[in-house]
């Protein structure tokens, strides 16, 4: 019923792929149109390809690569293409000795990469996202949770968005804050219209994110179960037991 989200920098493995994949061809390019060969540098491409895996699962710059707006994704990008460059260069020096590279070939090398490994985040960015859309798998999920929590547990759907969830509103039941939204998340209701709002909108599930024994909580709570929705109480890890199941990252009792 639920998929396990993947851990780490191997979720972002299709990025990393396709910037492998533009790094290589700007290597290829530089290459051709230096106007001095040095065929050792030739010999250093797979090297090079190794670093810039090694500053990817070092400096995590692809974090929140599916939600960043482009100017967040730009800077992302340039801060990876800066470190990735300044390494090669180092370990080019390091293992060919005090070899002579034009300052105009680092810079229009360096420029390309990051032009080329920008492009290609936003444009497979936008694929998966259109993707994702187009096949509607993904539950829409309501977070019910306290106003000290509600950016954390966005946060988190949001860093997870590939799991089976999608969370498309919020309530915080200790603060009214009906009209705001965290990270483009609605705060759809408020304590005194939570429950209408539960009754009257089109909701596939519902997680309480450490709110559950709130009064407040326990009447919303009531409402689900009567309309049959699905209802998720979050757990912390220390509390795992074999009645808890896989909700994206985290684990949860279901109802």
């Amino acid at each position: 019923m639920y998929k396990k989200a993947f851990q780490g920098w191997l979720k972002h493995i299709d990025f990393i792929l396709l910037d492998e994949l533009c790094l290589w061809l700007v290597m290829l390019l530089s290459l051709q149109l230096r106007s001095v060969r040095y065929s050792r540098l030739d010999r250093m491409v797979p090297l090079l390809l190794l670093v810039n895996l090694f500053v990817f699962i070092a400096s995590d710059s692809l974090a929140n690569v599916i939600y960043n707006n482009d100017w967040q994704e730009w800077k992302a990008t340039l801060r990876h293409g800066i470190s990735q460059v300044a390494l090669s260069v180092m370990i080019v020096l390091m293992v060919n000795g005090m070899i002579v590279i034009p300052q105009f070939t680092i810079l229009a090398f360096w420029a390309l990469y990051v032009v080329l490994s920008y492009l290609a985040r936003i444009l497979w960015r936008r694929f998966l996202l259109r993707r994702t859309r187009s096949r509607k798998s993904q539950k829409e999920l309501l977070i019910v949770t306290m106003d000290r929590y509600a950016q954390e547990v966005v946060d988190h759907m949001r860093q997870y968005a590939f799991s089976n969830y999608a969370p498309n509103g919020l309530i915080l039941i200790d603060r009214d804050a009906k009209g705001e939204a965290y990270d483009l998340v609605p705060v759809v209701a408020n304590r005194d219209d939570a429950a209408d709002y539960i009754c009257r909108s089109w909701i596939d599930e519902v997680l309480f994110f450490r709110s559950s024994q709130d009064d407040l909580a326990q009447e919303l709570i009531e409402r689900c179960r009567e309309m049959a929705l699905t209802v998720h109480f979050y757990i912390p890890m220390q509390g795992v037991d074999e009645k808890s199941r896989p909700l994206s990252a985290w684990r949860a009792i279901t109802w």
